[in-house]
């Protein structure tokens, strides 16, 4: 979501950044932008931020990295962090959350939520360490875990930043369920939800849309893709993103010729655009122009080898040549990276058939059907 200044947050930026800087005073500075930030105006966070007198201060640097990660600046925010010593980020609350927040870029992981429950045990009362707390619990999959740490989050957190937690909260746990296609239907009313919270989470919308194509409610994803492309909030990338998502619905209704357009409008901004190129790949799978969809899929994973998607449309044009070695070592590269990706999992079982390997196929679907017993009884 891009962030933009109201006219009365830029009345209170510019009250703010006028105190801070006659102030002089770091910490000043530090709490100014972290009530801005928590508000939900990280942009307006860092003009803050900018007037302090110490840029390097640890509160006001730590206040900075997590101002310009919620403005989605992710380069500026690592950049900021890239020569801090192990001693530096202990130096203050604000970067110790904000190194746990750049440590968790790529993933939650148990020794980042280790990180965030320490921290939790000296400031039992910080706010955006329960958010945090919240965020990687729920991206672990520790989904009841989560619903009680959301419930105890304290009440001076700020109505902006609980909504937001919420948001992911219902986010992360609705892309999940988007992988199986049996538990669709539950991904749908959480990813509502969470759009009704902030109808302008470009990210939401578009998994929204997923949702509502793989449960064949493609009128319903068409409506909620075009609503996003007819607000005038919408950055290029956003717009852009929409556009192909527009492409993939039209494609689940066998609207080829408009679903080209789509991500030929992408390519033409973009032409490396890897979600396009596999959208058009899957036009021609859908087509019946099984070489051209192949030789789109090798071009993209010739760039990126472990791309999921590109692995996985791959080995569906194998499957449908009736070529199982070819994918059966795409399914298993991806099950490598996700080895709980259902719909790899059954595609594998699929390629031993019909290699005639009978044993290890019902070995891997009988895994495939636990895990989805598993993820039926959360």
């Amino acid at each position: 979501m891009s962030a933009r200044l109201s006219g009365l947050a830029l009345l209170v930026v510019l009250a703010l950044s006028s105190w801070a800087h006659a102030a002089g005073d770091p910490a000043k500075a530090a709490k100014a932008a972290r009530e801005l930030r928590r508000n939900g105006h990280p942009e307006a966070a860092l003009v803050v931020l900018e007037q302090a007198s110490a840029p390097r201060d640890p509160r006001v640097l730590g206040e900075t990295i997590q101002a310009l990660l919620d403005a989605g600046r992710l380069e500026d925010a690592q950049r900021s962090a890239h020569d801090l010593t192990s001693e530096q980020r202990g130096a203050a609350l604000p970067l110790v959350i904000a190194s746990l927040r750049l440590a968790a870029l790529g993933g939650a992981t148990p020794d980042v939520l280790a990180g965030v429950e320490r921290s939790l045990e000296t400031a039992p009362k910080h706010v955006d360490l329960h958010a945090l707390r919240v965020r990687m619990l729920v991206q672990l999959g520790r989904d009841a875990e989560a619903a009680q740490a959301f419930d105890e989050i304290p009440s001076t957190m700020s109505d902006v930043l609980r909504r937001d937690v919420e948001i992911d909260l219902l986010h992360e746990r609705g892309r999940r369920e988007l992988e199986d296609v049996d538990r669709v239907e539950r991904a749908v009313p959480r990813l509502e939800r969470a759009l009704q919270l902030d109808d302008s989470r470009v990210d939401v919308r578009i998994d929204l849309a997923r949702a509502l194509v793989r449960f064949n409610r493609n009128e319903r994803a068409e409506e909620i893709v075009l609503a996003g492309l007819e607000r005038d909030d919408a950055d290029t990338d956003e717009r852009l993103a929409l556009t192909s998502m527009h492409g993939e619905v039209c494609r689940s209704m066998d609207r080829l010729d408009v679903a080209r357009e789509c991500f030929d409008q992408v390519l033409a901004a973009r032409p490396g655009d890897i979600d396009a190129r596999i959208g058009l790949a899957r036009c021609h799978l859908r087509g019946g122009t099984f070489d051209e969809a192949a030789a789109m899929l090798d071009a993209v994973l010739t760039e990126r080898p472990d791309h999921i998607e590109a692995q996985l449309v791959r080995a569906e044009v194998d499957l449908t040549l009736r070529e199982p070695e070819s994918a059966e070592r795409h399914l298993r590269s991806l099950l490598a990276a996700r080895p709980n990706h259902l719909k790899a999992q059954y595609m594998l079982s699929r390629a031993l058939r019909l290699r005639g390997e009978h044993a290890e196929a019902k070995v891997v679907l009988e895994a495939y059907q636990a895990r989805k017993e598993e993820l039926a009884s959360r």
